[in-house]
């Protein structure tokens, strides 16, 4: 239990390091507002994870996982090629399993959307906002593919007749995949988190 506080309270200085160094935004969370993140995004794709692998993070005490992602839907950015590497803070040392609080955390087999932010020269992508950038896609018992935050909550506006505004706030950490789509491309399109249509896809419950 000492050893993994200590290690917790390493790995927490060295991110304190990094966020000071880092001329990127990657390392460091802003906001985890999904349509601020969405206009700060270099890059949003959905892709497929096929392989991590743990590398020396240089003088940080925290090992750096390296992912590398099968894309399957580019929404924003300019990507030539079907493969890229991700990477972030944390993993497996060789003896200790260290987890890096606020960093995505991406496993092999895994679909996801991911929020990035471009590489440094020399570097892979980072996930904008960590674990805030990240979303998870995966069937429910009822066989709909739903999205996920890993952190943070989905924000938008709907139509409602019961709004002296004509508009209802929706938050909540899981919708369908294809109201995510649809929030997705309404952002990039107007920079606003505003759904015009008849809210046909309601959020899901917890």
């Amino acid at each position: 239990k000492t050893l993994r506080l200590a290690v917790s309270l390493i790995t927490t200085l060295a991110l304190c390091i990094v966020v000071l160094q880092s001329p990127g935004r990657s390392a460091s969370r802003l906001t985890d507002d999904f349509a601020q993140m969405i206009g700060m995004a270099d890059a949003i794709v959905e892709a497929t994870v096929i392989k991590t692998e743990v590398q020396p993070a240089g003088n940080l005490p925290a090992p750096l996982t390296v992912v590398t992602l099968k894309l399957q839907k580019v929404y924003k950015g300019e990507l030539a090629n079907e493969e890229i590497r991700v990477e972030y803070l944390g993993g497996f040392d060789g003896m200790h399993q260290v987890i890096s609080s606020g960093q995505p955390d991406l496993r092999v087999g895994e679909s996801v959307l991911l929020l990035l932010a471009s590489p440094r020269p020399g570097r892979n992508w980072r996930v904008l906002g960590g674990d805030a950038g990240q979303v998870a896609l995966a069937c429910d018992p009822q066989g709909r593919l739903i999205a996920r935050r890993a952190s943070g909550e989905f924000d938008y506006f709907v139509p409602s007749a019961q709004s002296v505004t004509g508009f209802s706030e929706v938050r909540c950490k899981t919708v369908t995949a294809d109201r995510l789509a649809e929030l997705l491309n309404v952002i990039l399109k107007t920079g606003k988190p505003v759904i015009e249509t008849a809210d046909t896809l309601p959020a899901l419950s917890e």
